[in-house]
């Protein structure tokens, strides 16, 4: 009576060095020949979604469980040497089974406004500023063209092409960049 207790009693098995290609359907179809599978995890990156090489099969009896072990152990599979070993099910934690989390793909950028691009260009030129103050405490004498020569250059800073505003918008006057607070840079 003992012995159809135990053998009645779930049983789980790790698998390691899995073969990409041999995935969740796969593994079923395949260790399902040996006896009723419960539960099935082939464990994911989150980043990618792609297999990490190691799953956990359980088996709804823990007899199966110990041959596919001992029968799978070092058996080759798309050339790769699969790793199997009876893991008692009371070991396992409680999240091994759980889904993957795979991470959703980030959603892109809004494009800037007019105002968001002005006010960009207006902090790396202040930045700028405050820089060569640094320099020429410091007694450097370091002369770079730095983005303001790449805003001069240009006439006018103007935004990227995909948005259309108006030309009032569109131009910046560089010598009102100039003409920021030199009070704030001091410190």
């Amino acid at each position: 009576m003992a012995a159809e207790k135990e053998e009645m009693q779930r049983g789980a098995i790790y698998l390691g060095q899995i073969p990409h290609g041999f995935y969740e359907n796969e593994m079923k179809g395949y260790f399902s020949q040996f006896g009723k599978i419960t539960r099935l995890k082939l464990f994911r990156s989150r980043k990618t979604g792609r297999s990490r090489g190691y799953a956990f099969i359980e088996f709804k009896c823990s007899e199966v469980a110990k041959i596919v072990a001992d029968t799978m152990n070092n058996y080759l599979l798309f050339e790769k040497l699969l790793k199997c070993h009876y893991v008692d099910p009371t070991t396992l934690k409680p999240t091994t089974f759980l889904p993957n989390k795979i991470r959703k793909p980030r959603k892109q950028k809004k494009p800037r406004t007019p105002s968001e691009i002005r006010n960009c260009i207006k902090n790396v030129l202040k930045k700028e500023k405050s820089k060569r103050k640094r320099l020429k405490k410091l007694g450097i004498d370091y002369d770079f063209p730095g983005y303001k020569a790449s805003v001069e250059a240009q006439g006018a800073m103007k935004g990227p092409k995909h948005i259309v505003f108006s030309e009032k918008e569109q131009e910046i006057d560089v010598d009102e960049m100039e003409g920021i607070d030199d009070s704030t840079n001091d410190k």
